[in-house]
């Protein structure tokens, strides 16, 4: 029976602004059947940390699922593009909660209290 790894979680921590952040994967280990359906799980097969700096110059390419355009991107661009999309989560959160939020020029996100 195949095996085949997956990303299982994804934690981006950063520990204080300005600090180096760390990147923790948890990969599971699966069993696939003829038909590709997932037979077993091994939870936590491995464990990988890696310094956010040291991943910032690993380039990777891959087609966007919703534009289906071939894209190229970096460590350091896929850390910009995780800190927009947040930013924009938590934007849009505060709005829903009648909080006024928006981007600074130093990209932080202030509120009005």
């Amino acid at each position: 029976m195949p095996k085949a790894l997956r990303t299982a979680k994804l934690v981006i921590d950063l520990p204080v602004p300005g600090a180096e952040p760390f990147i923790m994967a948890i990969v599971q280990s699966i069993s696939i059947d003829a038909e590709n359906s997932v037979t077993q799980v091994v939870p936590r097969q491995r464990e990988m940390h890696r310094r956010a700096s040291s991943i910032i110059m690993d380039m990777v390419t891959f087609t966007d699922p919703v534009t289906q355009h071939e894209c190229t991107i970096s460590g350091a661009g896929l850390n910009e593009a995780i800190t927009a999309m947040v930013s924009k989560w938590i934007i849009e959160d505060c709005e829903r909660d009648g909080v006024t939020a928006a981007l600074n020029e130093n990209g932080r996100i202030v509120i009005e209290e």
